[in-house]
C-alpha cells in the first residue's frame, strides 16, 4: 500500500480532531458538572435521570399538598379548640345559673352572655383559611352558618360525602376538611319563606283623632286602608293591645288571612307570604314615629326555620336523607275545611285548611300549610311543602304516603298521577348526578324527534324518551318545563317512577335516586331479525367501546323463540369476553334491542355475518345539550343538611337561653348534660384532627427523607467525579500536545526538505 504525505496529514488532522473533541467534552463536563450532555452520551443514564427527576417533582408536589393540608388542619384545629373554650365557658355559666342563690335578674344576665357566646360560635363556624370556609364541604366560597345560627351554604345543601381529599403520596390520600354538621349537628327542620316588615324601634304609643288613624298596607298586588277607631289611646306599654286591635281591623279587610301583625321584643312586625309595605299614599298615621316603620319600605324575605326541639336530647345527628314527592300537575286552589291526610312514620295526620284559595294563591297556601305542619308535634321540623322546579313538592326525613282515596284533595295541588289505594311512592334521595349550567335564553336547546337519554339503575338499563321541542326560555319552554318533561319521560317507566327524580337549581339539571345509578350511552342495533335461527352465516357482530378496536362476539347457534331469549343470549356472549364483561348491558323494549355502556359504543356487522343490517353508533347529543358532556356515575350524598335547617348545638343554647330567661331551674339542670354531650363531640373531632395532623407531619418527614435520597441517587447518576474528570482532561491535553509535536515533524517532511 502506497502511503503519501497527504494521507499522513489527513490522518493526523482526523486524530487531532478526535482528541480535541474528547478534550472539549471533558471541559464541558467540568463546566456543567454533569456526566452526560445529550441523550446519546448515556441513554440508560438519561432514562434513569428522567425517572428520578419525575419522582423528585412528584415529591415536591406531594410536599406542597401536605403543607397546605397541614395548614388547613391546623386552622381547623385552632377553630375547634376555640369552640371548646367557648363551650366550657358556657358550661361554667350554666353551673352558676343552676344555683338557687342566683336571682331571676342574675340568670337573665347569664342568658345575655351566653347569647353573645353563641354569636362567637357562629363566627368560629364560619372560619376561613386563605379565603375558603373550613367547614362548608365543597362549597368553600359559602358561609356555613347564618347570623341566626341556621345552616347557610348559599341556599344549597351540605352532604356527608363532601370530603376534600388531597394526594400526599403515591396511593396516599387524606380528607383534610371536617364537615360543619359533624360539629354543630342537625335538627329536623321545616323551613318556609316569609316576608317580614319590621320596625326599628319599640312602639311609642298614640292617640287617634281622625287625622292620623289611616294606614294603607300593600300585600303583593292587593292594597287596603286600615282605619283605627277615633279617640283610641295607646301608651307605650299598650303595644300588645294595639296589635290585637290592629289585627282585628285587618281581619275585616281584603287583607284578612294574608297579613298579620306581631310583637317581637316590643317591636311591631308585619308578616306574610308575599311582599309587604306601608304605602305613603292613603296613610295618615306617622308609622315611623309610632312603630318605627318607614312608609314605602319593602319587607325583607326571610326563611323561617321550625325545628323539632326533642332533637336536642337525641344522639348528635349529622343530617338525614330526603324523601320527596313532586306533583305532576299544577296547583288549582283549595277550599276552606279541605282535609289533607298524610301517613308519616307510624301515625296519620290530618291538615285542615281555614280558608279558600284560588289557583293564584299558591304562595299563601304553601305558607299556611307549612305553618300548620309546624304546629303539629309529630310533623314539626320533619316535613315541608315547597315549590320544586315549578311544581309543588312535599319533602320529609322519613318515608311518607298521601291519602290514597280517589278524588283526594291532594289532586288540587297537582298530585294526580298514581293516587289510588296504595298511595304514592316517595323517593329517598341518596345518590345524585348534576350537569353543567344551562342558559336557555342565549343558548336554546332543541330536542330532536326520537331523542333519548339512557340510564343504568337497579342492575337494569332503560331508555327514556324526550319531548320533541325547543327550550328557549319562553312560556312553556322554560328550564322548569325541560325538567318536568324529562321527569314525565322517567315516570313512563314503572320501574323508575317515584324512585328517580329530576330537579334543577341555578340552571343545572340534577338526577336523583335512592340507589347508585349512572347515565350511559345507548345504541339500538339494526338486526335482521330479533328472533332468528343462528348459524355460521349470522352468529357474529362487532362492538367498539370508546376509541377501542372492534371486538367480535359470537352468539351460540340455535333457534331463539322470542326476543327475551335472544337478548339473554347476546348478553351471555358479551359477558364471555373479559374486555366487555361489566361494560355492556343489553335490554329490549319488546321490539328493539339496545346496547348500553358507560363508554360511547358502536355496532357493526362482523365479516361474513348478516345479523346486523347496518352499522350503528351511540349518539350522546341529547345528554350533551342538557349539560351532561360525558357519561356520569352517581355520587353518594349520604347524611346532609339543607340551607335554613337548624343546628343541634345552637338549638341546645337557644333552649338554655330560654330556660334562663324564664327562670326554669329544671331546664337549666338538663342543659348541663346536653352541653356535656356537645363538648364530648367537639373533643372527639379535635382528636380526629390531631390524628390527621400527626399523619401529615409524619408524611412530610418521610417526603423530606425520600427527597434527599432521590436527589442523592440523581447526583450519583448525573454528577461527575471531579478528580477523575480532571485527570482525564490532563491526559487528553498531554495526548493532544504530543500529537501536535509529532504532527509538526510529519507535516514539515517534503521533497524540498529532503534535497536540502
Amino acid at each position: 500500500m502506497r502511503v503519501t504525505n497527504n494521507m499522513m496529514v489527513n490522518n493526523l488532522l482526523r486524530n487531532l480532531y478526535k482528541n480535541y473533541t474528547k478534550m472539549d467534552k471533558s471541559q464541558q463536563m467540568l463546566a456543567s458538572q454533569k456526566r452526560f450532555l445529550r441523550p446519546s452520551d448515556d441513554p440508560i443514564g438519561v432514562t434513569r435521570s428522567l425517572r428520578l427527576t419525575t419522582e423528585i417533582l412528584n415529591m415536591q408536589q406531594y410536599k406542597r399538598n401536605a403543607e397546605d393540608t397541614d395548614s388547613w388542619l391546623q386552622s381547623s384545629e385552632q377553630a375547634v379548640k376555640n369552640m371548646i373554650s367557648v363551650m366550657q365557658r358556657i358550661r361554667e355559666l350554666t353551673v352558676q345559673g343552676s344555683s338557687e342563690t342566683y336571682s331571676e335578674e342574675d340568670r337573665r344576665k347569664i342568658a345575655n352572655e351566653i347569647r353573645e357566646l353563641k354569636e362567637q360560635l357562629i363566627s368560629i363556624g364560619n372560619t376561613t383559611y386563605a379565603g375558603s370556609y373550613l367547614f362548608s364541604g365543597f362549597k368553600t366560597d359559602k358561609a356555613l352558618l347564618t347570623k341566626d345560627g341556621t345552616y347557610d351554604l348559599g341556599g344549597g345543601m351540605l352532604s356527608g360525602g363532601e370530603i376534600i381529599e388531597v394526594n400526599i403520596g403515591i396511593s396516599d390520600r387524606i380528607g383534610m376538611n371536617i364537615l360543619g354538621q359533624r360539629i354543630f349537628g342537625s335538627m329536623a327542620t321545616t323551613t318556609y319563606d316569609e316576608y317580614v316588615l319590621k320596625g326599628v324601634s319599640e312602639f311609642k304609643g298614640v292617640t287617634f283623632d281622625g287625622s292620623n288613624n289611616a294606614i294603607q298596607i300593600q300585600y303583593g298586588s292587593i292594597a287596603d286602608v286600615i282605619t283605627m277607631d277615633n279617640g283610641s289611646t295607646y301608651t307605650s306599654v299598650d303595644s300588645l293591645r294595639f296589635i290585637e286591635d290592629l289585627n282585628d281591623k285587618i281581619a275585616t279587610s281584603s287583607l284578612a288571612g294574608l297579613v298579620r301583625a306581631e310583637l317581637e321584643n316590643g317591636i311591631i312586625v308585619f308578616k306574610g307570604a308575599r311582599e309587604i309595605k306601608i304605602n305613603s299614599a292613603g296613610t295618615t298615621m306617622d308609622t315611623k314615629d309610632i312603630m318605627g316603620i318607614e312608609v314605602d319600605r319593602n319587607a325583607v324575605l326571610s326563611k323561617v326555620a321550625v325545628s323539632d326541639l326533642d332533637d336536642i336530647d337525641r344522639e348528635i345527628s349529622h343530617g338525614s336523607t330526603l324523601y320527596m314527592l313532586k306533583a305532576s300537575g299544577t296547583f288549582s286552589g283549595a277550599a276552606k275545611d279541605d282535609e289533607f291526610i298524610i301517613y308519616y312514620g307510624d301515625n296519620t295526620y290530618t291538615i285542615t285548611m281555614d280558608k279558600d284559595y284560588t289557583f293564584d294563591d299558591d304562595k299563601e297556601f304553601i305558607y299556611d300549610f307549612n305553618k300548620k305542619l309546624a304546629d303539629i308535634p309529630g310533623l314539626a321540623g320533619h316535613m315541608a311543602l315547597a315549590i320544586k322546579d315549578g311544581m309543588l313538592a312535599i319533602t320529609a326525613d322519613k318515608s311518607f304516603k298521601l291519602e290514597g282515596t280517589l278524588n283526594t284533595n291532594f289532586e288540587k295541588l297537582g298530585f294526580k298521577d298514581g293516587i289510588g289505594e296504595s298511595g304514592l311512592k316517595s323517593t329517598k334521595v341518596e345518590y345524585a348526578i348534576e350537569g353543567g349550567k344551562l342558559d336557555l335564553f342565549n343558548n336554546p336547546i332543541t330536542i330532536a324527534s326520537g331523542a333519548q337519554i339512557h340510564i343504568n339503575y337497579g342492575g337494569k338499563s332503560y331508555s327514556i324518551d324526550l319531548t320533541d321541542k325547543t327550550y328557549d326560555d319562553t312560556p312553556g319552554n322554560t328550564f322548569n318545563d325541560l325538567i318536568n318533561d324529562i321527569q314525565n319521560g322517567i315516570n313512563n317507566m314503572p320501574e323508575l317512577k317515584g324512585y328517580v327524580t329530576v330537579t334543577g337549581e341555578d340552571g343545572r339539571i340534577r338526577f336523583n335516586a335512592d340507589s347508585a345509578f349512572e347515565l350511559v350511552y345507548g345504541v339500538t342495533g339494526n338486526f335482521a331479525s330479533v328472533t332468528p335461527d343462528i348459524d355460521d352465516t349470522n352468529d357474529r357482530l362487532d362492538i367498539s367501546l370508546g376509541n377501542g378496536s372492534p371486538i367480535t362476539i359470537k352468539i351460540p347457534h340455535g333457534n331463539y323463540a322470542n326476543i327475551n331469549d335472544f337478548t339473554q343470549a347476546l348478553q351471555s356472549a358479551i359477558d364471555a369476553d373479559l374486555s366487555l364483561r361489566g361494560k355492556v348491558n343489553v335490554a329490549n323494549d319488546g321490539t328493539n334491542i339496545t346496547f348500553y355502556s358507560p363508554l360511547s359504543i358502536s355496532l357493526s356487522p362482523a365479516d361474513g355475518s348478516g345479523i346486523l343490517t347496518s352499522p350503528s353508533q351511540s349518539i350522546n347529543e341529547p345528554m350533551d345539550s342538557i349539560g351532561f358532556n360525558t357519561s356520569k356515575s352517581s355520587v353518594y350524598i349520604g347524611d346532609r343538611v339543607e340551607s335554613g335547617s337548624s343546628t343541634q348545638l345552637l338549638g341546645v343554647l337557644d333552649q338554655l337561653i330560654k330556660d334562663l330567661e324564664e327562670n326554669n331551674s329544671e331546664g337549666i339542670e338538663r342543659a348541663l348534660s346536653r352541653l356535656d354531650a356537645q363538648i364530648d363531640n367537639i373533643n372527639s373531632i379535635r382528636a380526629e384532627i390531631g390524628v390527621k395532623t400527626n399523619r401529615v407531619e409524619l408524611t412530610l418527614n418521610r417526603i423530606e427523607d425520600d427527597n434527599v435520597n432521590l436527589r442523592g441517587l440523581l447526583s450519583k447518576n448525573e454528577d461527575i467525579d471531579m478528580a477523575e474528570t480532571l485527570m482525564n482532561l490532563q491526559m487528553q491535553q498531554n495526548v493532544y500536545n504530543a500529537a501536535l509535536s509529532v504532527g509538526a515533524k510529519i507535516i514539515t517532511l517534503s521533497l524540498v526538505d529532503f534535497i536540502r
